[in-house]
C-alpha cells in the first residue's frame, strides 16, 4: 500500500477553496507537493513502474540501477490512482516533534517526470480539510522544502477510484502509447 515516511519534497502550491457539505460550505484545500528523488521512488507506486520507464544501457554491477530513460521523448506521465483516508504529516521546521497533522486526506493527481540519469520528479496532490490556522502555516511553506509523511488508513482499506482503462501495467501502457 502506498505510503511515505519523512519524504523530502517542496510544497509547490496551496489552493484554499470552499466545498459543499450538505447545505454548508466547508473549508477545503488542495496541496501540491513536488518530490525529486531517485527513480526507485517509483516502486512505491507500482513494482514495475521503474523498469517500465527506465533501463540500463550498460552492464551495471548494481542490480536495480536503471539510469537511462527507456522512452526519452515520453514527457510527463499521469498516474491515475487515488487513495482516500490518508493522514498527512508535514514537518514544518519549527518543532520536528510537532508536525502539522491533517486526517481524512485524498491523495491523487500524480504526475511523473522521468529524467535521464535516474532522477524522477513526482507531483502529487493532497486534498484535505485543515482549519484556518493550519492553512496559514501551510501557506508559509509555499515553495519551501519540507518533509511529509502520508500514512494509509489503519484499516488498510483505501477507496480505489482509478478509472478502469487506467488499470494497465506500465509495460502495457508504454506499448499502447507507441503502437498508435
Amino acid at each position: 500500500m502506498f505510503s511515505l515516511d519523512k519524504q523530502a519534497c517542496k510544497l509547490a502550491h496551496v489552493n484554499p477553496r470552499s466545498e459543499k457539505n450538505g447545505k454548508d460550505n466547508v473549508l477545503a484545500t488542495d496541496l501540491k507537493f513536488e518530490i525529486t528523488s531517485g527513480n526507485d521512488f517509483l516502486n512505491k507506486l507500482h513494482p514495475d513502474l521503474q523498469a517500465g520507464l527506465y533501463t540500463s544501457q550498460v552492464k551495471d554491477p548494481h542490480p536495480g540501477h536503471l539510469p537511462n530513460l527507456r522512452f526519452p521523448f515520453i514527457g510527463a506521465v499521469p498516474w491515475n490512482k487515488e487513495y482516500a483516508g490518508y493522514e498527512l504529516r508535514v514537518d514544518h521546521g519549527i518543532d520536528e516533534n510537532d508536525p502539522i497533522v491533517i486526517g481524512g486526506c485524498i491523495v491523487n493527481n500524480f504526475k511523473i517526470e522521468a529524467q535521464e540519469g535516474g532522477t524522477v520528479v513526482v507531483d502529487v496532490r493532497v486534498q484535505c480539510h485543515p482549519d484556518e490556522d493550519t492553512i496559514g502555516m501551510l501557506c508559509g511553506l509555499i515553495q519551501h522544502e519540507c518533509q511529509i509523511s502520508l500514512v494509509p488508513p489503519a484499516s488498510g482499506f483505501t477507496l480505489d477510484v482509478t478509472p478502469a482503462d487506467a488499470k494497465q501495467t506500465p509495460g502495457q501502457a508504454a506499448n499502447a502509447a507507441f503502437e498508435s
